[in-house]
């Protein structure tokens, strides 16, 4: 994680996108986020829904069963629960729509 905020500050996007496949390497879809690792990512990257944090909320979504995203997601900082009620306001499904299928991980 230190690696694509380092590339964010460095302005370097291929980077980043490198350090994004490694991370995608290492998730498993059936783990559920720690609340101290989504407040460590949206302390440290920049405000909108896109590049990491966009990451955590499809992952996050993805790995939500019960179809209860306020239960779950208040655990987390207010703006992560902001933006995954957007993210699912905003016609995602869950286990459908991603960018990142994460059953072929």
């Amino acid at each position: 994680m230190l690696a694509y905020v380092l590339g964010q500050e460095a302005g370097a996007p291929h980077f980043q996108d490198a350090v994004m496949n490694q991370i995608l390497e290492g998730f498993v879809p059936d783990q559920q986020l720690s609340v101290a690792f989504v407040q460590w990512v949206y302390n440290r990257t920049p405000d909108g829904l896109h590049g990491l944090r966009k990451f955590l909320v499809d992952y996050f979504i993805w790995c939500s069963a019960d179809g209860n995203i306020k239960l779950q997601a208040d655990k987390y900082s207010p703006q992560f629960e902001k933006d995954a009620k957007g993210a699912l306001e905003g016609g995602l499904k869950k286990k459908k729509d991603f960018v990142v299928d994460f059953g072929q991980l």
